[in-house]
């Protein structure tokens, strides 16, 4: 049966992690979603055709830069979560939130090296 709110505290804990959970999930592909709209039908001059004076490094950068730091804050509270998780014993939801935030810290790693493929495609 559906209940419009969670019942218990666990219920709870699943609907307060699910935001940091999905950001961890769908940044990457955002990103790399927009990294193919920037670095696509550049030409010879190495600039857009359309759109000629707008900055794509720059705003790589700057969307880099946002999704690093919520990726950092998922890192810290999912960790958190899992924890918590696995100290009441549910394993399962434990090695979700450990998993995500695992991701959350490669993701640390991979985006920002990802941001000089804008500049030379």
């Amino acid at each position: 049966m559906f209940h419009l709110f969670p019942r218990g505290r666990q219920d709870w804990l699943r609907v307060l992690a699910f935001p940091f959970q999905a950001f961890v999930i769908l940044a990457p592909i955002v990103f790399w979603y927009f990294m193919g709209l920037y670095g696509g039908c550049l030409d010879s001059n190495g600039s857009h055709p359309i759109y000629a004076r707008f900055d794509y490094v720059h705003a790589m950068t700057g969307l880099a830069d946002q999704i690093l730091i919520g990726c950092l804050v998922c890192f810290f509270v999912l960790l958190a979560f899992g924890f918590y998780q696995r100290a009441i014993g549910h394993r399962v939801s434990a090695r979700v939130d450990f998993v995500l935030a695992a991701l959350s810290i490669i993701l640390l790693f991979v985006i920002p090296n990802m941001i000089p493929a804008v500049a030379t495609s």
